[in-house]
């Protein structure tokens, strides 16, 4: 859907629906990942495409050192400057991941949690995620990691973390089922299809030379 890479829709998106929202998985359905690359009080992450979530909030509680949000619609940036306006350790910055205005190796963690998907729903799809990738490199310190959620099997997405100038040294991907409503759950006695899973890309920047 080609609107989801455009900020006007996100804009009025927010607009109207202010109240917290998640995109693919909730922080719970992660932590056995994410904790892994926590260490309390010393981690910085970044969260790229936050949107309304609360993955930056329960990031700051997973005791990271300093947890900093970006979004490309300001509408989101100014909910959750409002919400968070008097919580210490959590920034938010109206950014586009493909131009971040951040030094180099300024993070140990950087989270996208479906925004290259929506990256790749435009015009200069591939383009503006290579970017969006070097960006993330660019910012992470050498070994920090970066996190990818998606709905896109490792076919379609390995590609952006094999880059030619070799940003990453290492990656590897989990699975995880998709939310279900109770009923749902209730009721699957099967294992999880392609189709019914999100996948996770952990990738390692490569260490300075």
């Amino acid at each position: 859907m080609a609107e989801y890479s455009q900020v006007a829709y996100w804009n009025e998106r927010y607009a109207r629906e202010p109240d917290p929202f998640e995109w693919y998985q909730e922080y719970g359905a992660l932590q056995h990942i994410l904790s892994r690359y926590i260490t309390p009080k010393q981690t910085t992450a970044l969260v790229v495409g936050c949107g309304t979530s609360n993955l930056s909030e329960e990031l700051h509680r997973a005791q990271c050192k300093n947890v900093v949000s970006i979004d490309f619609s300001q509408v989101c940036i100014d909910i959750n400057k409002k919400k968070y306006a008097n919580q210490q350790g959590m920034q938010f910055g109206h950014m586009d991941v493909r131009k971040l205005e951040f030094g180099p190796n300024r993070f140990d963690l950087i989270i996208d949690k479906g925004t290259l998907d929506s990256i790749l729903c435009a015009d200069d799809a591939e383009v503006a995620a290579a970017k969006a990738i070097s960006e993330c490199s660019r910012v992470l310190q050498p070994g920090g990691v970066f996190v990818m959620v998606s709905h896109a099997a490792p076919e379609h997405r390995e590609a952006l973390l094999k880059v030619p100038n070799d940003q990453f040294v290492h990656y590897q991907y989990a699975t995880i089922a998709k939310p279900r409503v109770e009923e749902q759950a209730a009721a699957a006695a099967e294992p999880a299809k392609d189709e019914e899973v999100h996948y996770v890309y952990v990738a390692i920047k490569g260490k300075q030379k």
